[in-house]
């Protein structure tokens, strides 16, 4: 996958990949399981099947990612307002990285952009959904790429599944295009302040568009396969893939909807297949298609038997994070890469956490949390580990399952073995008198310092040197 295999090519069929990499079939079939549960490959029927690529290795982690963050806490949905914020951290970001890293062959192909958008080619969403990730990509970090694709698709997701009139959608990408096609000179200029600020305008658009159709509703009208099939064209369109929703999509679609909808809990049972084949309006081949891939997102399960049926599952994270971590490690990501997205996660869950901080009950106190792992008589022996223990735990307290997720995600994406060389080693040991300056900030209900403090540590753990204050 790393050398960059088109869409549609073949690897070959079980026996041959057995003889290829000498491995067994329980273990070259739990292979390709993973792989295939992270959208990479799919294993074809017939004549021209195989074993064969599905998707890039980015596409397949950020529908991965998205597919879980979309339906990991589906009955109360996922607050677009969590999605808000980690995009006002994320975005301006990477666009300012763009901005330093622009070539001359960066300037030609977004102006060229330009001239084609401002000659009519294509149409506002397309339109800006193309500089949108031309602007992106010029950043040149594929983690953080793949991190914004997934906010600004669970965007879009949560937005068709509020039934968003098109005709607003339609306003939306027009507004957001008239302020995209400027961040294009401003980027070129090195404008960061007005690169910022229309990014920052663009995020308020679809927060305002969002607050005026919140629908979690549980009066919401049940699915049809018509009305289906013009929401994954809608999706498709405003994600850009570039091909017809099968059948298939539009089968898993509206047994998603429907989870959504009703806020069916782990363990409900949809019924058998021929009754489920009447309630959709489908077939046989299509609905068992569609169950692959809803099987393999870890979200139903069909069991055989008179207790059996369709059933609704909790979406597995571990499973979500390995195909994202081997997708990522594909594209070569590296620890520079995600230097950035560690300080950002760090500061989002320091935001979120003192947000709910007083929720928490006595049993589950966040501060006195943190202080017991700062606390550790074992410390000194790995201090990495309990370095990667708090920042877990200030993720999992933040209330917000993206920032939860995406943390665990780029702890475990480089084990204390994997490319040591890679990593800058610290001059000074990791002390824990530095984390118990951020702990005590937020005890005191001072965010500004709580963040202040994180920053000072990040850098220190991220460069090899202290970076930290004397009276820090």
């Amino acid at each position: 996958m790393q050398t960059g295999m088109p869409i549609g090519t073949s690897l070959g069929f079980e026996p041959e990949l057995i003889q290829k990499y000498d491995v067994s079939r329980g273990i070259l079939r739990e292979s390709i399981s993973i792989l295939e549960r992270g959208g990479l490959v799919q294993m074809l029927r017939g004549r021209y099947g195989g074993l064969t690529v599905a998707a890039t290795p980015e596409d397949a982690a950020v529908n991965s990612l998205q597919n879980y963050f979309s339906f990991v806490d589906y009955r109360s949905t996922t607050k677009i307002d969590q999605i808000l914020l980690l995009r006002k951290l994320l975005e301006p970001i990477a666009l300012r990285a763009a901005a330093r890293l622009a070539d001359d062959v960066d300037v030609a192909e977004l102006r060229a952009l330009e001239n084609e958008v401002r000659n009519g080619k294509g149409s506002n969403v397309q339109n800006a959904r193309s500089i949108l990730r031309r602007l992106f990509r010029t950043c040149r970090n594929p983690a953080l790429i793949i991190f914004i694709r997934v906010l600004n698709q669970l965007s879009v997701v949560i937005g068709l599944y509020q039934n968003i009139p098109r005709d607003e959608l339609e306003e939306y990408s027009r507004q957001i295009l008239d302020l995209r096609l400027p961040q294009i000179e401003a980027l070129i200029a090195g404008d960061l302040q007005t690169l910022t600020e229309l990014q920052f305008r663009q995020i308020e658009l679809l927060r305002a568009l969002h607050q005026r159709h919140r629908s979690a509703d549980p009066a919401s009208p049940p699915a049809t396969l018509a009305a289906m099939r013009s929401i994954v064209d809608r999706l498709y369109e405003f994600t850009g893939i570039d091909r017809a929703p099968k059948q298939s999509d539009v089968v898993a679609q509206f047994l998603l909807y429907e989870m959504w909808r009703n806020g069916w809990p782990e363990g409900h049972n949809l019924g058998f297949e021929p009754e489920l084949l009447r309630w959709i309006g489908t077939s046989k081949a299509p609905f068992r298609e569609a169950l692959r891939v809803l099987e393999r997102m870890g979200l139903l399960k069909m069991a055989t038997g008179r207790h059996g049926g369709l059933t609704v599952c909790a979406p597995d994270p571990e499973a979500t994070l390995v195909s994202a971590r081997m997708c990522l490690h594909a594209l070569g990501v590296t620890p520079s890469h995600t230097h950035l997205l560690e300080q950002s996660l760090a500061l989002a869950s320091i935001d979120e956490a003192m947000r709910v901080l007083p929720l928490h009950s006595a049993d589950d106190n966040l501060i006195a949390v943190l202080r017991a792992i700062l606390q550790n008589k074992n410390w000194a022996k790995n201090p990495a580990l309990h370095e990667r223990q708090f920042r877990l735990a200030l993720a999992d307290h933040s209330g917000n399952p993206i920032i939860s997720l995406m943390t665990r995600l780029t702890i475990g994406l480089f084990a204390e073995d994997d490319q040591p060389a890679q990593k800058p080693q610290p001059k000074h040991a990791i002390n824990p008198a530095w984390f118990e300056t951020i702990v005590a900030a937020m005890a005191d209900g001072d965010v500004a310092m709580a963040r202040r403090h994180m920053i000072y540590v990040q850098h220190a753990l991220n460069t090899g040197s202290s970076g930290i204050p004397q009276h820090v």
